[in-house]
């Protein structure tokens, strides 16, 4: 694995008073395995206003097999490259999102109201 390190470069915006969440960013990192398809968890309420890399073909957020219980709140991010990738390769995109978190399941997870922020 390369010994560059992941960055994240993210804009969080939070309203406890009215529950709303907004990132700007742009996130860069090296690969751990071949892929044509990347793919990361975010929380079903947020919805992606731009993704843009020069490598990035296109994205979908669709539900996923959950592996843990207390990602029940989360859709599976695809994001179709361009041109795969081998181990190693250095991938990098911007990224906006925003939404509001909503609805509190039994795990408490995820919570952004005036009394607690998670």
């Amino acid at each position: 694995m390369s010994s560059e390190h992941t960055f994240l470069q993210l804009n969080v915006k939070l309203d406890p008073l009215t529950g709303k969440l907004s990132v700007t960013g742009n996130i860069d990192f090296h690969v751990n395995c071949d892929a044509s398809t990347l793919e990361f968890w975010l929380h079903r309420d947020l919805k992606i206003t731009e993704l843009s890399g020069a490598n990035i073909d296109s994205y979908v957020c669709e539900n996923g097999e959950v592996t843990m219980p207390w990602m029940t709140e989360a859709v599976v991010l695809k994001i179709k490259l361009k041109h795969p990738v081998s181990q190693d390769d250095r991938v990098s995109f911007s990224i906006n999102y925003s939404g509001c978190l909503g609805i509190i399941t039994e795990w408490e997870t995820n919570r952004l109201t005036p009394e607690w922020v998670e």
